[in-house]
């Protein structure tokens, strides 16, 4: 690992800390490092642009969920580029923004950030603060998936996306249509509904979810104005509506669902989970 390498915040509590232990829980998911024995330089080309939103909880809630959405995604063939959009737990740093160390590591091996992609943000005023990612954990925790998927030195981008101004969102949801191209992956990282309980998590995160999948960022500004809602990554969701739309996708399904009732057996406060895929034209 180099010196320039963002070193993990959450390997060995959120999901195993060692390889061999985190090559088990992916493999028992149906992943594998498919990416390092595909084309020469390991990428191949989508069908089309497409996206998915999977969960960032510790693996034992959720990484059913997770995997579940990458496989989808990789169904579909290897991204040409992967941009990873993360939710904002710590207030620390630019509200949005990428990362400018090399790579980042996971117990896989180290994935090398994307710098020609970054460069692209750069010039359309995204710039990098590697401080907002120092314990920010929602990129991280999908990144081992996608490389099991995907190949261990699979190149990506992280972008922090926090609390700003709508029109934040949606310029950066046209300036992705660009930089993750016709043949490129957007990945959102996002929890649903924290600590309801499973009846009322249920029926909230459904409501969020029948907005997404109609690809309705209208109608889920509007249900967030009007409801409490403690669905975290809610700014990358809506960046990533503004993206679909502008790559003409038309509608999501929902792949799986589940709480962390399902789990613990405790009904009474849950978090919701939920795989999308945002790919139907």
């Amino acid at each position: 690992m180099g010196s320039d390498v963002r070193r993990p915040l959450v390997a060995g509590t959120f999901y195993p800390g060692d390889r061999d232990g985190l090559q088990k829980a992916l493999g028992e998911w149906q992943l594998s490092d498919r990416g390092a024995e595909g084309s020469e330089d390991g990428f191949g080309l989508l069908e089309s642009a497409c996206g998915i939103i999977v969960p960032h909880a510790g693996y034992m809630y959720s990484g059913h969920v997770a995997a579940c959405g990458v496989r989808w995604l990789a169904k579909r063939g290897v991204p040409d580029r992967v941009v990873i959009l993360g939710a904002d737990h710590t207030g620390i740093g630019v509200p949005v923004c990428t990362d400018d160390h090399d790579a980042w590591h996971t117990p896989l091996g180290d994935a090398p950030i994307d710098r020609d992609a970054c460069r692209l943000l750069a010039d359309a005023g995204i710039g990098a603060d590697r401080t907002a990612f120092v314990r920010e954990h929602s990129v991280e925790v999908v990144l081992p998936f996608l490389q099991a998927a995907f190949g261990a030195m699979m190149p990506f981008v992280p972008i922090r996306v926090g609390t700003a101004a709508s029109d934040t969102y949606a310029r950066l949801g046209e300036l992705l249509a660009g930089v993750v191209g016709d043949h490129g992956a957007l990945v959102v990282s996002s929890d649903f509904t924290h600590y309801e309980s499973e009846d009322v998590a249920t029926h909230l995160d459904h409501e969020v979810l029948d907005r997404i999948c109609a690809i309705d960022r209208h109608g889920l500004e509007d249900l967030i104005s009007s409801k409490h809602l403690s669905v975290c990554g809610i700014p990358s969701i809506l960046t990533a509506l503004h993206w679909s739309e502008t790559v003409g996708i038309r509608e999501g399904h929902v792949l799986q669902y589940a709480t962390s009732g399902d789990v613990t057996g405790d009904r009474g406060a849950v978090v919701g989970y939920a795989a999308v895929g945002l790919g139907w034209r």
